[in-house]
């Protein structure tokens, strides 16, 4: 399973990662729907084994009432950590500096935000305390099953086979177990851009913890794009469907 092998062509034109048409809907349907508190369950975004938790308010800065409006966090690392605002621009919800400097600007739907972030790792998944619907399947297989099986196979694997894959010199590779798809952003349902093939080997650039496991970031060409480490398979198995490079059993 070490050799690499083609990956499938992956389109350059992604789509708007925004999934609710901001034409459609007014700014203030807009605050509404993604104002509140939100999660980052990334533990390298979060202070003293705590999750970074943002509050967006529905409250503007300003007395007119227009954007920028005001935001808070607590037991956050990095830019989360300071002083924000954030606002509705052209579809995509940005956080930023008081002064209007960009932190992230992120797409989605109310329950589950993503996007680029001017940290470290690039990227940013913010979700609402319940997780998405994801995780929810995810649990209810696993309550049914057990545990995770290996790819296609009925093995199961042990727990530390859900974690992210050992990262060497910011790169990491994994042996791709099932045909997997790649999306344009760490969200089920952002948009699929190409597929990767089973027994595939990709170098992947870092990796994310969310509410429904591991996202893995690679390069294809020019795109980018996302690979989830935990699916379901068929809706009902569920499924590892990668491992560290030249680890059989997932560990």
């Amino acid at each position: 399973m070490t050799s690499p092998r083609r990956i499938a062509a992956v389109t350059a034109l992604i789509a708007p990662v925004f999934a609710h048409s901001a034409a459609a809907q007014t700014a203030e349907d807009l605050r509404d729907a993604f104002s509140g508190e939100w999660f980052v369950f990334d533990e390298t975004f979060g202070l003293d084994d705590r999750p970074c938790r943002l509050q967006l308010e529905d409250i503007s800065v300003s007395d007119d009432g227009a954007d920028p409006l005001k935001a808070s966090s607590a037991d956050c690392a990095g830019p989360l950590g300071e002083n924000m605002n954030w606002r509705v621009d052209e579809g995509r919800i940005v956080l930023s500096t008081p002064t209007g400097e960009l932190i992230a600007a992120l797409g989605g739907n109310p329950q589950r935000l993503s996007g680029d972030y001017v940290g470290a790792s690039n990227a940013l998944v913010l979700e609402r305390e319940s997780g998405s619907g994801a995780k929810v399947a995810l649990t209810e297989a696993l309550r049914v099953h057990g545990c995770y099986y290996l790819g296609y196979t009925a093995d199961c694997v042990e727990p530390q086979a859900t974690q992210a894959p050992e990262f060497e010199e910011g790169t990491a590779k994994i042996d791709v177990l099932v045909k997997l798809n790649v999306r344009n952003q760490p969200r089920r349902d952002a948009s699929i851009i190409g597929t990767v093939p089973r027994e595939s080997t990709v170098t992947v650039n870092a990796c994310l913890t969310t509410s429904d496991g591991i996202w893995c970031r690679a390069g294809f060409g020019e795109t980018v794009g996302w690979l989830a480490k935990t699916a379901l398979r068929q809706g009902e198995w569920p499924v590892i469907s990668y491992v560290n490079a030249g680890s059989a059993d997932g560990s």
